[in-house]
């Protein structure tokens, strides 16, 4: 994998080669000298980000998708197919022979189920075929230093992009990945790399984009730190009737924060016994025949902390159904 071994001794020569263009790219932004001196202060080299943010390119893909994602804008009846479907399920049963040492890891010590996991990877990268080409310092950066709402969400998420890059030792500008910067077949963000990708096959790297073993432990370990229930239920379809079943319905509020039988009070209930006292959230989707309502439990939240859509966790629950 070149990014492993370029080195940030490419950077020296980045350095000596844009010198002159450091007025270019992402620099026009004041924003981004002010983010030059916070990095400095960690300990991080100016000149050298300077460098990187001079070859800095504003990637008109990423300003369109970003403002509309196709999360928001499909109704799950549109969603669903798209992931979960015969091919997903049979490459995902592959996936899941292939790296079935590594899956069973990832439930013995991490307690996550490796359905979970495999959907999550299936959902994002199609089994890690589709990782995305676009360069990741210009995707966040095009964000970062736009006029969007989540600019300053981007701006973290490009210092999180540099310490990264200095921590591990390879070169920015060869990192690739989604339009809106999600790298390897997980899609970590960086901030999310720095914080959950693990070491799972002890090499001393950890390795996202090329390395199974390091992609599954990975993602098993953010669920695991957002405090996955092991053996525990993920989402259920439930039973309404009578005039305010609709009332509590709040695909906004993704953790659960009533109990099972609170629910009841309004005409839910759920179409297999289920203890009164689980803490449940209460869904509605439209799905190919209408309205469909549900039932999301700890896991299903802990599924939409990777993305905060529900359509996303329900196709991700869904898929694994399937393996």
């Amino acid at each position: 994998m070149k990014q492993w071994t370029a080195g940030l001794a490419v950077g020296v020569g980045l350095l000596l080669g844009t010198q002159a263009s450091a007025d270019t790219g992402f620099l026009v932004d004041p924003r981004a000298e002010a983010m030059v001196l916070e990095l400095a202060e960690e300990g991080l080299d100016a000149e050298q980000i300077r460098a990187w943010l001079s070859q800095g390119e504003f990637l008109e893909s990423t300003r369109t998708n970003i403002a509309a994602p196709r999360e928001r804008t499909s109704t799950w009846a549109d969603y669903r197919p798209i992931f979960v479907n015969d091919l997903s399920v049979e490459r995902g049963r592959d996936f899941m022979e292939e790296h079935a040492d590594t899956l069973a890891r990832v439930e013995d010590e991490l307690g996550v189920d490796p359905r979970i996991v495999t959907a999550i990877i299936g959902v994002e990268t199609r089994y890690g075929r589709i990782t995305g080409n676009h360069p990741v310092m210009n995707a966040i950066g095009t964000t970062a230093f736009g006029d969007s709402a989540r600019s300053d969400y981007f701006q973290r998420e490009l210092k999180a992009f540099f310490r990264l890059v200095t921590e591990e030792g390879v070169d920015p500008l060869e990192l690739t990945g989604s339009y809106a910067g999600a790298m390897g077949m997980p899609q970590f963000m960086p901030s999310s790399y720095l914080a959950y990708a693990i070491d799972f096959n002890n090499d001393g790297r950890r390795d996202i984009w090329n390395n199974p073993e390091d992609a599954i432990g990975s993602v098993a370990n953010y669920l695991a730190e957002h405090r996955w229930e092991t053996g525990g239920p993920v989402a259920m379809r439930a039973h309404v009737e009578g005039n305010g079943f609709e009332d509590i319905v709040a695909n906004n509020r993704r953790q659960p924060h009533m109990t099972l039988a609170e629910s009841r009070q309004s005409g839910w209930s759920p179409v297999r016994p289920m203890e009164d006292e689980r803490m449940v959230s209460t869904l509605r989707l439209e799905g190919d025949n209408g309205a469909e309502f549900w039932y999301g439990f700890q896991n299903f939240y802990v599924i939409t902390r990777y993305n905060h859509s529900v359509s996303y966790a329900m196709a991700v629950y869904q898929l694994s159904r399937e393996f």
